[in-house]
């Protein structure tokens, strides 16, 4: 094979390589899509379960409906960007609900050396919230 034919197979090659990368990370993206409007979805289907069982008097926005599922949900201390993680808004859309939410409903608050704030949902909320108590 001559010295020109073996570089037009090198150069074939080599865009075949690069096809099949594309192909891979086009893949992996899709993947990724669908695990997140999965997610989504399965958050959607949360808070329409909440929103059907809860017997709260009190007035939630959907949003604080969908963080307070969260806190359902997690039975452990959650973070401002876990909220925000596991309901796909943004830290400061989360970190607004949030507090809106603190002040309708009670949560407990621990405060970390940074300064950073976790917060959980007391078993008594809970109870409350469930009983129409609020």
């Amino acid at each position: 094979m001559s010295h020109m034919g073996l570089s037009s197979v090198i150069r074939d090659l080599t865009g075949i390589i690069d096809l099949e990368k594309k192909v891979t990370d086009l893949e992996d993206r899709l993947n990724q899509l669908e695990k997140e409007k999965a997610d989504r979805e399965t958050v959607e289907r949360h808070s329409e379960v909440l929103r059907e069982l809860q017997p709260i008097s009190i007035e939630l926005t959907d949003r604080e409906r969908q963080i307070l599922d969260v806190f359902i949900r997690e039975e452990k201390y959650l973070t401002v960007s876990m909220i925000a993680e596991e309901t796909g808004l943004s830290r400061s859309n989360a970190g607004a609900h949030m507090s809106n939410l603190k002040q309708k409903v009670e949560f407990d608050i621990k405060t970390m050396k940074n300064n950073r704030k976790e917060y959980r949902l007391p078993e008594e909320t809970k109870k409350e919230i469930f009983q129409g108590k609020h």
